[in-house]
């Protein structure tokens, strides 16, 4: 019985801005179900390379496929039919001021169906309930939310269209240790109830522990290390050792001006 093919692969992905050399040659499978955590530190190509799965960057060279189908050089109505499978966390949850709540959350379904404004009403709240949030907040501006609630809006966001894929990009960036903690078992939980394929991208391995079932660490471009997450204590890669501990000495180097 041959093996599944992956939700997500990557061969031989090379993406560059200028002279700087962002992905230089990534190989990566995601399989479908599967909680992947991609960790490195700032600059390392993280943002990068999921922008460049959903095909808003296109890299020089290589190979992207999502379901078996290319990304790279995919345009128009067969691109959008491929972001469609994807729901997105983005870093500090990036709603739209200028909507209530419970447009943020149904924005998706609001642009892609002819579903009636009360009927995305209707799912807004009960997305919302999901996350942890009351209908009470259906109607609030995003200005009046903390940033946890932020976070958790922009959790329903991503989930209101019942993706086959949703990407995290830092969902814990900014909030105290105990809301990051509430974020990442929701995470974790929404994304089991979809079944969905996860990909989180951040520097934090509190997140990392909880949301991944396999890691991979990107320094200058390059998967240095990929392996399960009950690996990561004992992977015997100097990168990773210097990574979680998040220790100065080693062999990853802080570019700094001087």
């Amino acid at each position: 019985m041959s093996e599944a093919a992956p939700k997500i692969r990557l061969r031989d992905v090379h993406k560059r801005f200028g002279e700087k050399v962002v992905l230089d040659g990534v190989d990566l499978d995601v399989a479908a179900g599967q909680s992947l955590v991609v960790i490195g530190g700032s600059g390392s190509g993280k943002s990068v390379l999921i922008k460049c799965i959903q095909g808003i960057l296109r890299p020089e060279s290589g190979s992207i496929q999502v379901d078996g189908e290319e990304v790279v050089g995919m345009r128009g109505k067969r691109l959008e039919a491929v972001n469609a499978k994807i729901g997105m966390l983005f870093q500090g949850a990036a709603l739209f001021d200028s909507l209530p709540v419970w447009e943020n959350v149904a924005f998706g379904v609001l642009q892609t169906t002819k579903i009636s404004r009360a009927d995305a009403f209707d799912l807004a709240v009960d997305t919302l309930a999901k996350v942890g949030l009351n209908a009470d907040v259906a109607k609030l501006w995003p200005s009046e939310l903390s940033g946890g609630m932020q976070k958790r809006v922009g959790l329903a966001r991503a989930i209101a269209t019942d993706p086959e894929i949703i990407f995290f990009d830092e969902p814990t960036t900014g909030l105290d240790p105990i809301m990051a903690d509430v974020i990442n078992d929701l995470i974790v939980t929404c994304v089991k109830r979809l079944g969905a394929t996860a990909v989180t991208i951040t520097h934090d391995m509190a997140s990392a522990r909880k949301i991944a079932d396999r890691v991979a660490m990107l320094y200058k471009g390059k998967l240095v290390w990929v392996g399960p997450i009950a690996d990561i204590d004992s992977s015997g890669n100097p990168y990773v050792d210097q990574f979680i501990h998040g220790r100065a000495e080693g062999p990853i180097t802080m570019d700094v001006r001087r």
